[in-house]
């Protein structure tokens, strides 16, 4: 990355100290121009990085503060607590430093109302996949779902969510056909709001922003099975949870089929097998010719 950020610089320095040395490199238009290495015992901090972005490049030469910042909290939320991270522009100074709970309360949820909050790891080492996950009352009824990759958010998901989906659709209608309960595989993500925690050795991206994984579904299988043990483990242990959680799908299908009756069920007509062009059915005894 930083050979990219030198090239697209007018200005460019970076500053080291390491093993009780100092070093400096300045470059102009991508070319070295001074480089000096003294010893120097004190540290004041290890790495340094200052650029200009090159006018000629970009139509704007501010950089997107929002982009920086959810970098940082990224970073606080899933490194050591100890560390602490600022932001300073123009001289303001924002100090960022929060635990991971505190990332999924304050990103995830929209109206903090969540009675169980599920945490599941699958680790490979060195790789891992850790989830943590909640069904959120009030508030928006598509799932929210934020993830990030080796430190870097990911705003727009990619195949880790879509495979972290289907685990979920797979266990709870098989528990709803076990228990009795009615309701389709996307009634599961009703209310879903979930944070995904991933250490990767080769994640794949779409576009130099980064901002989708686009590794193939089977590279996640390995994860996805380990998350599915511990979700069946979970479920024997705390039964009502999971119950309550089916009961809530289930009557969220039935309000949406009530809707549909609702708003179907006055001018509508039956259908004749004579008519080329058919009527949408208008109740429950109505029926579809093929």
């Amino acid at each position: 990355g930083l050979v990219a950020v030198n090239a697209l610089s007018s200005e460019y320095k970076v500053e080291i100290f390491r093993d009780k040395k100092h070093a400096i490199f300045e470059f102009k238009k991508t070319k070295l121009k001074n480089s000096k290495i003294a010893d120097n015992g004190d540290s004041p901090f290890s790495t340094k990085i200052e650029f200009v972005n090159d006018k000629k490049f970009f139509e704007s030469l501010l950089p997107d503060i929002n982009r920086i910042r959810n970098r940082l909290i990224t970073a606080s939320a899933e490194l050591d607590e100890k560390m602490t991270f600022v932001l300073e522009v123009d001289g303001n100074r924002e100090v960022i430093k929060l635990s991971l709970d505190d990332h999924f309360k304050n990103n995830c949820l929209t109206t903090g109302k969540v009675e169980n909050i599920i945490s599941l790891d699958s680790i490979k080492k060195p790789e891992k996949f850790r989830t943590m996950f909640a069904y959120e009352d009030g508030g928006p009824v598509s799932p929210k779902v934020l993830s990030s990759v080796n430190l870097l958010p990911v705003e727009s998901g990619g195949t880790h969510v879509n495979s972290f989906y289907d685990l979920l659709k797979d266990f709870f209608i098989t528990k709803a056909k076990k228990n009795g309960y009615k309701f389709q595989p996307n009634d599961v993500l009703y209310g879903l709001r979930a944070y995904l925690t991933l250490n990767l050795i080769e994640p794949k991206f779409s576009g130099q922003t980064k901002d989708k994984l686009t590794n193939r579904k089977i590279y996640f299988d390995k994860f996805m099975k380990d998350i599915r043990s511990q979700l069946d483990s979970f479920s024997n242990s705390y039964p009502d949870i999971i119950d309550d959680y089916l009961r809530r799908f289930q009557t969220y299908r039935r309000k949406l089929d009530a809707k549909k009756l609702s708003a179907n069920g006055s001018g509508g007509r039956r259908a004749s097998t004579k008519f080329t062009k058919l009527r949408d059915c208008t109740t429950r005894t109505g029926e579809l010719f093929v």
